[in-house]
């Protein structure tokens, strides 16, 4: 007995000084508010509020180190809610509170959506996807309550009851302990690319239901068809790193891919990236298969695309169904769409707490997709309402009436040069706050090698890019489908040339294209 107490005074005395050690070097980190506070007169709040914002900074001294051993100090001793973090029965981590919002004014939004659907006879489906909640209570230390699932459970049944077609994961996939570790990592609030793929196979069962007519395969969502990799020990989620990493370990980091062919091309408009090639090659980001990387500074989560983006396009061409889906999503369901995008030959996916191109009705009227799905994790969580504004604050929606010919070109041929810019002029000039839509059918490359080409409005007055977009080559000549809906600036759009790149924007060297059928259209548009 005597033996364990001095073992257990040793360990307290030995992080004692530690953590003194620390103090003393970031003693200069913790003055400057304490010096604030003297000079300005501050309430202590104030000055606790700037204590802790300078603790978290990164100039604080060994700021990585202190986080880990501070998190081991906390696991020794037997902490189970350590910084707003709480460590569960099992050895997962959770939140001390999952905050829901007022739902009323999301309700009756959600409402106006589904009548906004069901008028021009689209589909639409809400995913909620889980909260980490113990559906069962039994993971929740002695003394914490939780607030149940019949919170989550009373706000969907809300959601049906003005209409809306809702699918719940919270039940597939939270509802055992068993359930919860299998598809939850242990010490992020995202779930797990299997956990994903469970809702993927949930979304494609109703899917299938409201298309009946169309093909989907079921050994595509069958995962014996896919491969689960994993690297031990890679992962630290967005709980760990509050904690360190040792206060409930490491994560194994989990992605999946397809064990049959593939073909797909992604474009990210705000970054100007366009990726080709199989569902690896696309989808899954390398870098983050890395050894050596800082599990505290490394978002490992972006596995999956990268990060979150305000829109993407994916194509896929070898897709079993010609319908068109678009997802508004958050970063839980980055592995889901790209599990989803296995079935549609186009996807187009929003995050509506970063877009800010025309509103989510506006962009339906646009570009007619088949299916619109909400799958979120933060939608009903304390900000969520973003994910609810489906018009414009100021009501000034445009949706499409009709569309007027402008412009028709047999051919526009680009011939290779040594120029990075090689292009041709599509169209001269333009009119100001108009809204137009271009369609290209066919594009061949004739010199050289690339898998897209761009279009882009050039002001000729400024010399620079205005807007821009990439086609599939391949994508639009299979299937003659390219368009491209946008609007013009509210002045200059005399000075404004749409322009064809021989490729891709800053890389057309030795690359020849021609383009066959090139038409533009003046939309008409109903504010």
């Amino acid at each position: 007995m005597k033996k364990k107490n001095i073992l257990t005074w040793f360990i307290a005395a030995s992080f004692l000084i530690l953590l003194y050690w620390f103090s003393i070097n970031n003693f200069t980190a913790i003055s400057k508010p304490v010096k604030k506070f003297i000079q300005s007169h501050e309430n202590i709040h104030s000055l606790s509020t700037d204590i802790t914002d300078a603790m978290k900074s990164n100039e604080l001294f060994h700021r990585d180190e202190f986080i880990n051993i501070n998190g081991l100090y906390g696991r020794i001793t037997g902490r189970r809610l350590y910084n707003k973090v709480v460590l569960l029965n099992n050895g997962m981590l959770t939140e001390v509170q999952e905050y829901m919002m007022d739902i009323g004014e999301s309700t009756n939004a959600l409402s106006e959506f589904q009548k906004f659907v069901n008028n021009r006879g689209l589909h639409f489906l809400y995913v909620q996807c889980p909260f980490t909640i113990d559906m069962s209570g039994e993971l929740a230390p002695d003394g914490l309550e939780f607030k149940g699932p019949q919170d989550f459970e009373s706000t969907l049944n809300t959601f049906k009851n003005v209409g809306v077609d809702v699918i719940d994961t919270l039940p597939e996939l939270t509802q055992t302990p068993q359930k919860y570790e299998e598809n939850f990592y242990r010490t992020d609030h995202h779930w797990k690319p299997y956990g994903a793929f469970k809702t993927f196979q949930i979304i494609m069962e109703r899917i299938s239901e409201l298309f009946p007519e169309e093909n989907f395969p079921h050994d595509i969502a069958d995962i014996d068809q896919w491969t689960i990799h994993e690297i031990p020990d890679q992962f630290l989620g967005s709980r760990g790193k509050r904690v360190g990493k040792y206060f409930a370990g490491l994560d194994s980091l989990q992605w999946i891919t397809p064990d049959f062919e593939t073909d797909l091309s992604m474009y990210i408009p705000e970054k100007q990236l366009f990726v080709k090639g199989n569902y690896e090659d696309v989808f899954i980001r390398k870098e983050y298969m890395q050894k050596g990387l800082n599990v505290l500074h490394t978002p490992n989560y972006s596995i999956y695309i990268g990060k979150d983006y305000q829109l993407i396009q994916i194509r896929n061409s070898k897709a079993p169904s010609a319908l068109k889906l678009l997802i508004l999503k958050d970063s839980f369901a980055r592995p889901l769409v790209t599990f989803l995008s296995m079935f549609f030959r186009e996807l187009d996916i929003i995050d509506p707490r970063y877009y800010s191109g025309s509103s989510i009705k506006e962009y339906i009227d646009r570009t007619n997709p088949d299916l619109i799905i909400m799958a979120s994790y933060s939608a009903l969580g304390r900000n969520g309402g973003i994910f609810f504004r489906f018009e414009k604050a100021n009501n000034k929606d445009r949706y499409l009436t009709g569309s007027n010919f402008l412009l028709s070109k047999e051919n526009i041929s680009i011939k290779h040069s040594n120029n990075n810019n090689n292009t041709d002029v599509i169209f001269e000039s333009f009119e100001n706050d108009k809204c137009y839509t271009l369609y290209i059918p066919e594009i061949k490359v004739t010199a050289g090698a690339t898998d897209a080409v761009s279009v882009a409005l050039y002001n000729k007055e400024t010399q620079k890019v205005v807007k821009e977009t990439m086609f599939d080559i391949n994508y639009c000549s299979e299937f003659k489908n390219c368009r491209w809906t946008f609007e013009t600036p509210k002045s200059g759009g005399e000075n404004l040339q749409m322009l064809l790149y021989a490729g891709m924007r800053d890389n057309t060297e030795n690359i020849g294209v021609i383009c066959n059928d090139v038409q533009l259209f003046e939309n008409e548009v109903r504010k």
